[in-house]
């Protein structure tokens, strides 16, 4: 009696589905990880620009510029070393200035500074600024966790995921 060892077609196609759907369980998992990670960073780097931003505001007496031309977002998709100027770099609070991680496309931050009274914000307060995590990559669009920003006449937070913002005075 000759006893043949080793597996058979269908047992290696078995082993073969079975090592595919692990593979590709895998690959998910670790997609919603990438980008909960992701937008956790983004929140983060959003509550550091934006305490840089108040930094900023208590020593020039004035909001840092935004790097555009007149009328439009200045995006770290675009300018992403100076959309917001002076806040980064020596002598300040971020070494660097905070981009998106992936920072193509739809993914990036935008910052605009309006002038007292815009949108039927109360003049009293100042100008505002408006800075937004264009678009987070998990959960809800705009994100569950987003302080918002608003004034009578405008919703920022529809515009983008995250938004947050800020007045002078």
């Amino acid at each position: 009696m000759n006893k043949h060892k080793g597996f058979t077609i269908v047992e290696l196609i078995v082993v073969i589905v079975v090592i595919a759907i692990l593979a590709a369980i895998t690959i998910v998992a670790y997609t919603t990880l990438q980008a909960k990670a992701n937008d956790s960073r983004r929140i983060q780097d959003v509550t550091n620009l934006q305490k840089s931003i108040e930094i900023y505001l208590h020593q020039n007496g004035q909001l840092p510029p935004r790097s555009s031309s007149a009328g439009s977002w200045a995006t770290s998709r675009d300018q992403p070393s100076d959309y917001i100027q002076g806040i980064s770099g020596e002598g300040t609070s971020l070494s660097t200035l905070l981009v998106d991680p992936i920072n193509t496309g739809n993914y990036y931050y935008r910052y605009y500074v309006y002038s007292a009274g815009s949108s039927g914000c109360e003049s009293i307060k100042g100008p505002f600024y408006v800075l937004q995590v264009y678009t987070m990559e998990s959960g809800d669009h705009p994100n569950a966790d987003s302080p918002g920003w608003s004034c009578p006449n405008r919703d920022w937070s529809t515009e983008a995921d995250y938004v947050v913002g800020g007045f002078t005075h």
